[in-house]
């Protein structure tokens, strides 16, 4: 008779090198960077809040950055452009034209907005209306794919969502 101990010491032996090699295997092989928030060129855009029929009061964005940094945000459809410094740790807001919000219920408009710094960065952006303001954190260029799956909740006023072209052909 085999006792019980005897019969599984192989199989937790195995289970031990398996383990250790797919462990060892994910630090020397990597599958992939890791997509971050931080980056030196970004587009973005401010879809449509819901604010009972009101223009939104403010359309802002929050660059920060772990160094002091500099850079500029632009909007070609509306002819604007904003330098903008930040220093190391720091946030600095810029506020954004409201006509730059994205109202069409479907069509292409020159609303994007461009957000290029010297070294990384962070963005967030803030719709903000009273009772009802949004916001996000913008994605880098580089960590953005080329395909993608709208999750919201169904609203009865407006149902859309944004989507912006990092290449124009």
């Amino acid at each position: 008779m085999v006792s019980s101990k005897r019969a599984f010491k192989p199989l937790n032996v195995l289970l031990s090198l398996v383990l250790g090699a797919v462990v060892w295997g994910a630090v020397i092989f990597p599958v992939g960077a890791a997509i971050t928030s931080k980056g030196t060129e970004f587009w973005l855009s401010f879809p449509r809040g819901f604010g009972g029929g009101s223009t939104p009061t403010s359309l802002q964005l929050f660059i920060t950055s772990p160094t002091d940094n500099s850079g500029q945000v632009q909007i070609p459809g509306v002819g604007f452009t904003a330098p903008y410094t930040v220093a190391a740790g720091a946030s600095t807001q810029i506020l954004i034209p409201t006509s730059a919000e994205a109202t069409l219920a479907d069509g292409i408009t020159a609303i994007g907005i461009h957000v290029t710094a010297v070294s990384q960065v962070s963005v967030y952006g803030l719709n903000y209306v009273q009772y009802a303001s949004d916001g996000y954190t913008g994605l880098p260029v580089e960590a953005l794919g080329t395909s993608y799956m709208v999750c919201s909740y169904k609203n009865e006023t407006y149902n859309s969502s944004s989507l912006i072209s990092t290449e124009f052909t």
